[in-house]
């Protein structure tokens, strides 16, 4: 599915929103932080996900979203399109984190 055609769900941008999306990603994922500067695969790979959800969840700017996870606004699109692609395309991504994603949509 093309990132540009997704339906977003806009929330208000509350920054306890945010908060918590990055609280429950951490635990999910079991990393202590996601705003660490790592290249890690466990760390990038909730970062982006977390990306994607701010994205698609909130009326959070590229700029305000890369602000908040310390990268710049040409990776949180990276990051949304990567994860659109693999949600898409990957069958053990898909089964790792659609619960949460899910979980996160309400």
């Amino acid at each position: 599915m093309n990132y540009w055609m997704m339906p977003a769900i806009v929330r208000p941008c509350s920054p306890d929103y945010v908060e918590y999306v990055k609280s429950e990603i951490e635990a999910w994922a079991g990393v202590p932080d996601i705003t660490e500067r790592t290249r890690r695969r466990e760390v990038c790979e909730a970062r982006q996900v977390a990306c994607y959800i701010l994205r698609l969840r909130t009326n959070y700017t590229t700029t305000k979203i890369g602000a908040i996870f310390r990268i710049d606004h040409a990776s949180v699109t990276h990051s949304v399109q990567t994860v659109c692609a693999l949600l898409a395309n990957n069958r053990e991504f898909r089964a790792c984190w659609r619960p949460l994603i899910d979980k996160l949509k309400v």
